[in-house]
């Protein structure tokens, strides 16, 4: 699964964000058309166009055949879960696929309270990928579970990156929470949670993170993911030889199929004959194309 890399039209206001937003969609349209039956796409939106992005969600699951969209962090420092961003989710719900919550850089006023006035890049690794996009991310989930979003929209389907982002810990507290933390949320945390959220392993592949999210999700929810070009690949074939010749904690085939396939099928329900048929045939990762785009999910590497 392709999608761009970083900001973009998210960052632009009006008429010129949902032009350049199309025009990304379009160019990465064209990449997946070089190797069909390789690569799939997530959508980038135009988020402070919500109406117009929700129409590009139309247009390129209908017209270019993506699978979701590609969401960076809060738009304009507003959560999902405000209501001027009903007509995306909406959109995703009745499209049946998901919307991956990818994390980005913090508010001004947190980037000055928690990162600013340390030492050359130090503020920015803890910003970005150090520390505080996995603080982020899982309050931004939660916040959509409390606030009654997701009960609004029973059918929409999350997905979060990097083993359920850097709170696993906190997620198991929350999962465990078996009663309604507000009067907007009609069902538990736990229950809103497993029923529409699911992680990748997208740079995460050491043993803590994975068995930390295994117990907290179950293997259902776990999607196999590279987070390529971020993360170079041989860390990922590393990982899954390493436990799949090992085998304390990584089930080896057949049992490891519902990461690669099942899991995969289940959230992309509209390619699922293609996507567990062509996922439990392959086993190689992907070839490098000379295109600058996130890979999220990929077929396993055999031992």
């Amino acid at each position: 699964m392709l999608s761009t890399s970083g900001p973009g039209a998210d960052l632009v206001d009006g008429a010129e964000g949902v032009a350049i937003a199309r025009e990304m969609n379009d160019v990465l349209a064209e990449a997946i058309a070089r190797h069909p039956d390789r690569f799939q796409g997530f959508a980038h939106l135009p988020m402070r166009e919500p109406e117009a992005a929700a129409e590009e969600l139309v247009r390129s699951v209908k017209t270019l055949g993506f699978r979701g969209a590609l969401i960076n962090g809060m738009t304009n420092d507003r959560f999902l879960d405000d209501g001027r961003f009903e007509p995306i989710l909406a959109a995703a719900q009745d499209l049946d696929v998901p919307i991956y919550l990818h994390p980005h850089l913090a508010p001004q006023v947190l980037r000055e309270l928690y990162y600013s006035n340390l030492p050359g890049t130090a503020g920015y690794v803890l910003e970005a990928a150090g520390w505080g996009w996995h603080r982020k991310r899982p309050s931004h989930v939660l916040r959509l579970v409390l606030a009654g979003t997701l009960d609004r929209h029973p059918r929409l389907k999350l997905i979060i990156g990097h083993m359920g982002e850097g709170c696993r810990p906190c997620w198991r507290a929350a999962i465990r929470s078996r009663r309604p933390m507000s009067s907007t949320s009609s069902r538990p945390i736990s229950r809103t949670i497993l029923e529409q959220v699911w992680i990748t392993t997208s740079g995460m592949f050491s043993q803590p993170p994975f068995l930390a999210a295994l117990l907290t999700f179950g293997i259902d929810r776990i999607l196999f993911s590279v987070d390529y070009p971020m993360l170079p690949m041989k860390a990922v074939v590393l990982f899954s030889t390493r436990w799949r010749w090992r085998r304390p904690i990584w089930p080896s085939s057949p049992t490891a199929t519902p990461i690669v396939c099942s899991s995969s099928a289940r959230v992309h329900a509209s390619a699922a004959p293609r996507l567990n048929d062509r996922l439990a045939r392959a086993g190689t990762a992907p070839r490098r194309t000379g295109h600058p785009r996130r890979v999220h999910y990929v077929s396993a590497p055999k031992s």
